[in-house]
């Protein structure tokens, strides 16, 4: 017998949650899902806003303005970032112009404060705006977050004050017990509960529940928005967040900074039937792009990273519907939350929490209570893991300790997005391609299970397939020289020790250079080529064909022999303007150099199925081919069963036979371009030998299944459209990505190294000397190569400059 059910575990859930456990109310949240935020709260625009758009006397201005100045206080207490970044409504139109003096009039209604301003005086404050715009209303009070980060803050605080979590519950019948003052709770599984009140915070299912208990119905209408995501290396474009002037169905498509760096451009406005149909609509995608383009004029497309869709709970009483169901005592509504929602969501659950504590009799103002649970795990736990100062994310720098506290949290991660929105593991540039592998090894470790039994999301959204050769790598470790002792100082470091970087340094030493650090954040060196088992390395440099372990294991050796000391399990997560190299290492912990030159060889990252927008759903099953080739080549899991192959680069082409010769079905490859882009004779070998069918100027135009990759659909392309009538669906459970590949930037763009928009990597000069003195660019972080001698021939040129470098600057 608890005291209050809480029906679903959103932002408005948890915060209730909390808000009654701290006025002594005995809570159960019963969630659907098998995580917190696993509905609206993880797929919304992340606005606090500043309230003058809600209509003067709703539900939505009451508690848009109360929830609006309860941000600042309970992001610091819950440790959840928060920032006043202010907005913009613009306006492009004499029309629109109108229309924003008369936000303004309902802002000054609503007590929020705002300013007019003309369309020169908006691009003072944001000189990436459209010089189209003319106009645009300015609100000092807008701000940002992280919904699903809020929200898991306040479960684990939920948590800590004595509110229970069950997920996996889904709530399929409310009544109340006969004869008594209780009501009864059942879920989908059998299970039973009872309460002396519940609080419906269902989001998209509201109106099922309260039309079950009162006799005043209402209908929730699901609303899908789509968003898509920008790379952070365009996080200074804008500061506030920028509106179009709204029309009935919203707030239209905004461009907004995000608090985790990057931008987020949505979203479009959809009335659906189906509560739980997230995909995104190849339509939805082009309204964002051109809506957006309006704001932005260069809005950078290639800088997409990632497509997403959320559903908004839109109420036909257009308005919020807050307190307890006529004719239902006891029984609470927090329905038809929709924007503001994310802003009203503290003031909804402080006022709901008052009101049903007043009712028990319990306080109605917050006990003054320590916050607790704001650290998932205590230090003292996490320095008992091994490794812990491991950086298993390099996009986002995200350590082990910090994935494996998330792991052991008040209300712990149980999926791989639930990890994602925890610590934000896999949500980077390269959309989890690099980390994935590392992460389903520590979930494993830390959940007891085998990794082919972690789960995207849902209990039917399984990552992996069955296990081979028993999950140990074809090849044992590299043979390379210890490097135990801490260098004070060096002249030159080498930043990769894969082919490029190794060439390179052992080039460095041969022109004279002594003190040398290749530093490598994988384990071991060899990078990419660890996995790359077939032959075909080495023919124009050692004129026979070599496996990549075999290519790497050549230069490696002759780096022993040089005593070229490589530091692995190594990350850099950034270079000054003036060579200081900041490391931090599994081994050494932090560590700082100056050294005279620098060598960039970081290689380069799969485009992620983001930067594709290929629209449909977001189901377990989808790889780019490089991260399919770790998994199965050096960790021993099959990706699935049914495969298709997007696109025909050498990588895909290669795991196409891969995939055959462990037994599954690859059913098509399918390549945008008139012809092949890879080489042919992985052409002739990979698919004429096996009979896999080369579709050719085609792609991929949809994504099904919800849970698990069910099929794509393929269509003929012509300028860049599909061709209507040609649509072919194939059903299969994955799909592997083989769709080119961008050069790791990071590391030179944040060092002020100016990139080229033809490449993606560093400007360089004759000497691959970049942008700024003594910093030198090779291999695939400056341009993508097709071969890996190549890659080592230029490594060379660069190594020998560095030396040059080195030598003048010691003369």
């Amino acid at each position: 017998m608890y005291d209050t059910i809480v029906i679903g575990a959103g932002i408005v859930g948890c915060a209730a949650a909390r808000e009654l456990a701290r006025r002594g109310v005995r809570v159960l949240v019963l969630e659907r899902a098998l995580d917190v935020a696993e509905g609206a709260t993880k797929a919304n625009s992340a606005i606090v806003h500043a309230g003058f758009d809600a209509k003067p006397g709703s539900l939505k201005a009451k508690f848009n303005i109360a929830g609006n100045a309860l941000y600042e206080p309970w992001c610091a207490e819950l440790g959840v970032e928060f920032r006043r970044n202010t907005s913009l409504v613009v306006a492009f139109t004499g029309d629109e112009a109108a229309h924003l003096r008369a936000l303004r009039e309902r802002g000054n209604t609503n007590g929020v404060a705002t300013r007019l301003l003309v369309g020169d005086g908006a691009r003072a404050l944001e000189p990436n705006l459209s010089r189209n715009v003319i106009a645009a209303l300015f609100a000092p009070s807008g701000g940002i977050t992280c919904p699903y980060k809020f929200a898991i803050r306040l479960a684990e605080h939920a948590a800590g004050l004595g509110a229970e979590f069950l997920f996996d519950a889904e709530v399929v019948n409310v009544a109340t017990a006969s004869g008594h003052c209780e009501w009864v709770v059942k879920c989908a599984d059998g299970r039973i509960f009872t309460a002396r009140s519940v609080l419906n915070a269902a989001g998209v299912h509201a109106g099922k529940f309260n039309n079950m208990v009162s006799a005043s119905k209402f209908r929730v209408i699901p609303r899908r928005g789509e968003y898509l995501m920008l790379d952070r290396c365009h996080a200074g474009a804008f500061n506030a967040t920028i509106f179009q002037a709204p029309t009935t169905m919203g707030k239209g498509v905004l461009v907004s900074p995000t608090v985790d760096g990057t931008i987020i451009v949505g979203p479009t406005a959809e009335d659906i039937t189906d509560p739980d149909d997230t995909a995104t609509t190849r339509a939805g995608t082009e309204n964002i792009l051109s809506s957006a383009t309006r704001v932005w004029e260069n809005f950078p497309r290639r800088g997409v990273i990632a497509g997403f869709a959320g559903i908004r709970a839109h109420c036909d009483r257009d308005d919020f519907v807050i307190g307890e169901a006529p004719g239902a005592p006891m029984f609470f509504n927090a329905a038809g939350i929709e924007s503001p929602g994310l802003t009203a969501a503290p003031a909804i659950a402080v006022y709901l929490a008052n009101l049903i504590a007043t009712r028990f009799g319990s306080p109605t103002l917050p006990r003054n209570l320590e916050t607790q649970h704001t650290k998932t795990l205590p230090n003292s736990q996490i320095s008992k893991f091994p490794n812990s100062n491991e950086i298993v994310c390099r996009c986002e720098n995200i350590t082990e300790s910090e994935i494996r506290a998330a792991l052991r949290g008040a209300v712990p991660a149980r999926t791989l997005d639930g990890l994602k929105r925890r610590v934000r593991v896999g949500m980077g540039r390269c959309q989890g391609g690099f980390c994935t592998s590392r992460v389903l090894q520590i979930m494993s470790e830390e959940l007891g299970v085998p990794e082919n039994e972690i789960v995207k999301f849902s209990k039917r959204s399984k990552m992996l397939d069955k296990p081979l050769f028993g999950n140990t790598s074809l090849f044992p470790n590299f043979q390379i020289s210890k490097f135990d002792s801490q260098i004070d100082s060096v002249d030159l470091i080498v930043i990769g020790a894969g082919p490029a970087g190794l060439a390179a340094a052992i080039a460095a030493r041969k022109a004279g250079v002594e003190n040398i650090l290749v530093l490598e954040r994988d384990t071991e060196p060899g990078g990419i080529l660890k996995q790359c088992i077939h032959t075909g390395f080495g023919v124009e440099i050692f004129k026979e064909e070599l496996t990549g372990p075999e290519y790497a294991q050549r230069y490696i050796n002759e780096a022993n022999d040089l005593r070229i000391p490589i530091q692995c399990s190594s990350m850099v997560p950034d270079i000054g303007a003036d060579k200081k190299v900041r490391v931090a290492s599994q081994n050494h912990g932090g560590q700082i150099f100056h050294p005279k030159a620098i060598v960039l060889a970081m290689g380069c990252r799969e485009k992620p199925r983001g930067a594709l927008m290929i629209p449909g759903t977001r189901p377990a099953g989808i790889y780019t081919a490089g991260l399919a080739q770790k998994l199965v080549n050096l960790e021993g899991w099959m990706p699935g069963r049914r495969v298709v192959v997007l696109g025909s680069g050498d990588i895909g082409l290669i795991m196409a036979r891969r995939m055959v010769f462990e037994g599954a079905e690859v059913l098509a490859c399918v390549e945008l371009a008139p012809k092949p882009g890879g080489l042919a004779r992985n052409v002739a070998q990979c698919l004429n030998d096996f009979d896999i069918p080369l579709v050719l100027e085609s792609t991929v135009t949809e994504i099904h299944g919800r849970d698990r990759l069910e099929g794509v659909t393929i269509s003929q392309m012509r300028d860049g459209k599909p061709v209507s009538g040609t649509e072919r669906y194939i059903a299969c459970d994955t799909l592997l990505l083989s769709v080119g590949l961008l050069p790791e930037n990071e590391l030179p763009r944040g060092a002020g190294i100016v990139i080229s928009d033809k490449t993606g990597g560093p400007v360089v000069n004759n000497s691959l000397e970049t942008s700024i003195p003594g910093i030198f660019a090779c291999g695939n972080v400056l341009h993508v190569n097709e071969l890996v001698d190549h890659v080592t021939i230029e490594a060379i040129r660069a190594g020998e400059a560095a030396a040059e470098f080195i030598l003048k600057v010691k003369n």
